[in-house]
C-alpha cells in the first residue's frame, strides 16, 4: 500500500502541473466577460495582484500599464508586459527592448476614459491590492484591467468597445500571471500570438 501510494503522489503532482500549464494558456475568457464601467478608473497607481510578487504600474500622460513580477529586493524578475493605446509589447528579462510588439488599432468611434483617480499615499503613490473579480479603467486611455482567475490568477489588460465591454476589434489581450506572459487576438474566439514563460 505504501508503495502505491509513492506512486500515486507523482502522478497526481503531474496532473496538477499540467493543468495549471495548460489552462492559463487560453485566456478567451476575459474577451467574452462585460466589463461594465461601473469600476473606478484610475490614472497613476501601484497595483499588487494579491497572494503572488506581480506588480502593475500605471502611469499617466501619455497611458501607460506596465506587469512584471518583483524579487523579494524589488527588481524587476522575469519579463515584462506593457500597454498603451498604440501597441501592446513583451520584454525579456533583463532588457527594456521588446521582443514582442503589436500596433492597435482602436475604432474612432469609442471614447476613453477620462482623468481618473491618482492615489498618493504618505510614502508617494498608493499601492492597491488587486484580487479575483477586480477591474479598473486606466484614466486618458481606452484601456481597461482586470483580474481572472482560470486556475491562476492573472491581470489581463484589454480595450473595450463602443458597449464598454472587452474587447474592440482589431485590438489584444495582454496577460501576466506566476508562469507566463502573453498576447491574444480579440477576433472569434482569440488566438495565442505570444507567449513565453515569466522567468
Amino acid at each position: 500500500m505504501r508503495k502505491l501510494a509513492l506512486l500515486v503522489a507523482p502522478v497526481a503532482l503531474l496532473v496538477t502541473l499540467l493543468v495549471t500549464l495548460i489552462v492559463p494558456a487560453g485566456v478567451a475568457a476575459p474577451t467574452r466577460s462585460n466589463w461594465t464601467p461601473s469600476y473606478p478608473v484610475v490614472e497613476a497607481q501601484i497595483l499588487h495582484l494579491a497572494g503572488t510578487s506581480i506588480y502593475c504600474n500605471v502611469n499617466a500622460g501619455p497611458a501607460v500599464i506596465d506587469c512584471f513580477a518583483k524579487s523579494a529586493s524589488g527588481q524587476r524578475n522575469g519579463y515584462l508586459i506593457e500597454a498603451t493605446d498604440k501597441r501592446v509589447a513583451v520584454e525579456p528579462t533583463g532588457s527594456s527592448k521588446p521582443i514582442f510588439s503589436e500596433s492597435i488599432k482602436l475604432p474612432k468611434s469609442v471614447t476613453a476614459y477620462k482623468g481618473g483617480e491618482i492615489q498618493i499615499g504618505s510614502g508617494g503613490v498608493a499601492t492597491v491590492a488587486m484580487r479575483r473579480g477586480y477591474t479598473a479603467g486606466i484614466g486618458q486611455s481606452h484601456m481597461t484591467v482586470k483580474v481572472v482567475d482560470t486556475g491562476l490568477p492573472m491581470v489581463v489588460v484589454g480595450y473595450f468597445n463602443g458597449k464598454h465591454a472587452c474587447c474592440a476589434t482589431g485590438t489584444y489581450i495582454i496577460y501576466i500571471n506566476a508562469l507566463h506572459v502573453g498576447v491574444e487576438t480579440v477576433q472569434g474566439t482569440g488566438k495565442i500570438v505570444y507567449q513565453h514563460s515569466l522567468r
